[in-house]
């Protein structure tokens, strides 16, 4: 079934279209199933190429932009969610396909992303200054109103911290966000364009996920920055080794995968991450982060015993 999927995607560039815009505006109902229009656009990339997947793009923004003008939707909301899905969703997916299309190396990939996302996050505080302040304003006006609520669980003094700290760390969250969208985009569209191509081709390249070492010292001279700083530059740092985080998070998810493979291990410990992802993410992502900054000085893959794999 999910290789009649893929091949209908790769049908045409109307039926890839259909695809990327029938997801993307279902993903306003919920939200996950934005990965399966993030990850058609991948496939497509991969499959012919960026100027396809730009193409794709451009007529899946008119379609949606079309059904937005006689939905009974506000045209503001339609214009912020084509401009968020276009530049934060698509864009980082397109240009990471592209990477690895040309490169064959997931690992390239995911340091362009990342690379683009803290461009993005460096653009931001150089246009708006302080990115604290900015956020602020935006949350007050949005978050505000529901902490201060009725049924709000939180006391009125507590609002102006809760929303305090959510400013200090947005920009770091959205370019997380950014990475991880990308790279779950790309894992699907590289499984399937491998089902219809090259069976087993995604494992190995998942497994061999590598940041190296050279990245791994930016991530620490970042965490050193945020935590001895204080100030603009501390708030800065801080949201750039989140962005750090989610990119050797990727690394460490590809160690686990590999260690299970390698020591023949029961799949069962997989279930079991993946599990705590659900109800404990941020600390799950913090020590999957830590072991693939570790692994990009120590290649544990190569430490490891064969089993049975």
């Amino acid at each position: 079934m999910l290789q009649r999927l893929a091949s209908f995607i790769l049908q045409g560039r109307m039926t890839a279209t259909l695809w990327v815009a029938v997801f993307a505006a279902l993903s306003m109902i919920l939200p996950p199933l934005g990965h399966l229009s993030g990850g058609g656009l991948a496939l497509v990339t991969l499959r012919r190429g960026i100027r396809e997947g730009v193409l794709v793009i451009i007529l899946a923004t008119l379609a949606l932009g079309l059904l937005g003008m006689f939905s009974h939707l506000s045209q503001v909301l339609v214009f912020v969610f084509l401009v968020v899905t276009t530049l934060m969703f698509w864009l980082p997916t397109l240009i990471s396909a592209g990477t690895l299309r040309s490169s064959r190396s997931m690992s390239l990939a995911l340091t362009v992303v990342g690379v683009a996302s803290i461009g993005l996050l460096c653009a931001h505080a150089l246009i708006v200054g302080d990115v604290t302040v900015w956020w602020r304003s935006i949350l007050q006006l949005t978050v505000g109103p529901v902490l201060k609520g009725p049924e709000s669980p939180v006391q009125p003094g507590d609002v102006d911290k809760i929303i305090g700290g959510m400013a200090m760390a947005a920009s770091g969250m959205v370019a997380a966000t950014i990475v991880y969208t990308a790279m779950i985009n790309i894992f699907l569209g590289r499984w399937l364009q491998a089902m219809l191509y090259n069976p087993g081709g995604f494992r190995e390249e998942f497994l061999s996920i590598h940041l190296g070492r050279k990245m791994a010292a930016v991530a620490l001279g970042v965490l050193v920055i945020s935590t001895l700083t204080g100030g603009g530059l501390g708030h800065f740092a801080f949201n750039l080794l989140l962005v750090m985080v989610a990119m050797f998070s990727v690394q460490g998810l590809s160690l686990v995968h590999a260690a299970v493979h390698i020591l023949g291990a029961n799949r069962g410990w997989l279930m079991g991450l993946y599990g705590l992802m659900v109800f404990l993410f941020p600390q799950v992502m913090i020590v999957l982060s830590a072991a693939g900054v570790a692994d990009a000085w120590l290649d544990f893959r190569r430490r490891l015993p064969r089993g049975r794999s």
